[in-house]
Parts: structure tokens; C-alpha cells; sequence
């Protein structure tokens, strides 16, 4: 049978200073799954360009109160799927 391990989330160090500078988006953080944290971390660590990186944490942790406080899912939902690709972005920002 085959096992696999788990492996220790790397969560971003932009991530971590944000969590380390707020405790409500820590306490938002820690309320996901683990899975949640993992696919989220490597959503933002998959963001070369500071300002994208910056917009990846603050909508993941964003979804991370919605989750947390019961308003939602932390997944995106179908009416944000447009927001997450480019041309959703240049959109936004008009």
C-alpha cells in the first residue's frame, strides 16, 4: 500500500507578515482546512509581480472571514470567478 506523507505548508513570507501583523486575518487563516490553506498559499506563491501577490492575500484572506464568520464558502464563488483571471482584473481596475 502506498502512503503518502504530508508535507509541512509553506505559506509565503508576505503571507506570514501579513497573518503576523493582524491577528483577525490569522484567526481567519487558522479557521480554514488545511487543504484551504495549502491550495490558497500556492495560488499566492504562483504570483511573481508584487501588486498580483498583494491582490492574491488580500482576497484570500477576504474569503478566509467570509469562511470563517459563516457568510460563505472559501472557495470562490461563481459570481467572483471573473475577478480571478486577468481580463476580470483589468475590469476591476477601471
Amino acid at each position: 500500500m502506498l502512503t503518502k506523507r504530508a508535507t509541512r505548508l509553506r505559506t509565503p513570507a508576505d503571507l506570514r507578515a501579513r497573518l503576523s501583523s493582524s491577528a483577525a486575518d490569522a484567526r481567519a487563516w487558522r479557521a480554514l482546512t488545511p487543504s484551504a490553506r495549502r491550495i490558497a498559499a500556492h495560488w499566492i506563491d504562483g504570483a511573481r509581480q508584487p501588486d498580483v501577490r498583494n491582490w492574491r492575500i488580500a482576497d484570500v484572506l477576504r474569503r478566509a472571514h467570509r469562511y470563517q464568520r459563516g457568510d460563505g464558502p472559501f472557495y470562490p464563488s461563481d459570481q467572483e470567478q471573473h475577478l480571478l483571471s486577468r481580463r476580470g482584473a483589468a475590469r476591476r481596475d477601471r
